[in-house]
């Protein structure tokens, strides 16, 4: 049974769409003080959005991530997303695969696991709860754990938010956080509400598009340029974005060569039809456009898995743990301290030097009946000469690469 919220919430789109999609909106807000100058036509686009994007309650989405160059027909696939979110309480966990001599090869595998539960936000690094491996204080296998008082929606991993559209951010900032559809319109310097867009015939017709001007600089003219995000809303699918253009009229590349335009092109391929008036994006893709090249220089595509929207969440949804014997690094107030993880879940020791770290492996080898030191003194030896062996390695090839360039 449809409930009052989502009848009243439907009722309201019904009414507003019609409007929008006839080009009842147009036109440019300008001023200071952006919570008073957006005016109300574009603050009725926002509610919109808002409202439908409210209706999501609770979902479990997995996908795979694939890329792709154009001049290559092939996309290989890059790494898988697992996202899901219930009331304050969210978790993203993504695995990327690192390759090397082709697409079929994968050399390494990099695990992420972030839980926020709005307070705070544990980050898990370098383990695979499928292959888990043997953790003591003095030896992490590689594994890296943060606990961070809650940084304000800052991911350190890949974020599906902005790839799906549900949040917004600019892809040039790494240190920019999640965004919504208010957030940007109320930061932004403009907003123009596009409402005259025609699209192709089907579902991407009627699409309305709101320029929302991050950075202005006027040509001659009085023509517009700048840093600008186009976010076109689809009325058929409650208002929910539907593309998102990223545009730079002028961006600096990591080597330093300056060009006129650059643009990454966000687009849902799909939303899931859940019901009494929900959407969920599934399927998207990430186009980047250089005004040198007339193809895109890269894509990437979400492609879904499995979904579940407004139902039982599976068991291990949210159930996030530090593996125990961790070594979990809080950093606050501009200080760090290290807490030895234990098997509950929860810390058991607070570690402050490097003497309490050995006397906690000294406890560990203890209760574990571990008495081989010779076998861990091999291995440091064979790591020491290793490291001598490749410093050797190293010194060798620098010659030989001199001596061939002194005979060119």
């Amino acid at each position: 049974m449809i409930s009052q919220e989502t009848t009243m919430r439907l009722l309201y789109l019904v009414f507003l769409s019609p409007w929008l999609v006839l080009g009842g909106l147009s036109g440019i807000c300008k001023g200071q003080d952006h919570q008073a100058s957006v005016n109300e036509h574009v603050m009725k686009l926002v509610k919109a959005h808002e409202s439908t994007i409210g209706l999501i309650h609770q979902f479990d989405a997995q996908f795979e991530i694939w890329n792709s160059i154009p001049a290559d027909a092939s996309a290989v696939l890059s790494g898988k997303s697992r996202w899901t979110r219930k009331d304050n309480l969210e978790r993203v966990r993504t695995v990327d695969f690192v390759r090397h001599g082709g697409p079929d090869e994968v050399e390494k595998k990099l695990f992420a696991d972030q839980f926020d539960d709005g307070k705070e936000v544990r980050v898990l690094k370098g383990w695979d709860p499928e292959h888990p491996v043997q953790l003591s204080p003095q030896y992490q296998n590689g594994v890296n754990a943060f606990l961070e008082r809650h940084p304000l929606q800052q991911q350190t991993t890949r974020d599906p938010a902005p790839l799906l559209l549900l949040s917004f951010r600019d892809v040039t900032d790494s240190h920019e956080l999640r965004l919504s559809l208010r957030q940007l319109v109320q930061r932004a310097k403009a907003v123009e509400v596009r409402g005259d867009i025609k699209r192709e015939a089907g579902i991407d017709k009627d699409l309305i598009c709101l320029r929302i001007w991050r950075d202005i600089n006027k040509k001659e003219g009085g023509a517009l340029s700048g840093r600008y995000f186009d976010v076109f809303l689809d009325p058929h699918v409650g208002m929910m974005a539907r593309k998102l253009v990223n545009h730079h009229d002028q961006y600096t590349w990591p080597g330093g060569e300056k060009l006129p335009w650059a643009e990454w092109v966000h687009e849902v391929k799909a939303f899931h039809n859940v019901g009494d008036g929900v959407f969920f994006p599934t399927e998207s893709e990430l186009r980047v456009y250089r005004s040198d090249r007339k193809t895109p220089t890269a894509i990437i595509q979400i492609k879904p898995k499995t979904l579940t929207v407004n139902q039982s969440l599976p068991e291990d949804a949210l159930d996030f743990r530090f593996p125990e014997n961790a070594m979990v690094v809080l950093e606050e107030g501009g200080k760090r301290k290290v807490y030895l993880w234990g098997p509950n879940n929860e810390p058991v020791r607070t570690i402050t030097s490097t003497t309490e770290v050995l006397e906690a492996q000294r406890e560990f080898e203890k209760k574990h009946n571990i008495h081989n030191p010779r076998s861990r003194g091999y291995v440091v030896w064979f790591l020491y000469s290793s490291g001598v062996l490749l410093a050797i390695t190293m010194v060798l090839l620098r010659i030989r690469f001199r001596r061939r360039h002194a005979k060119l």
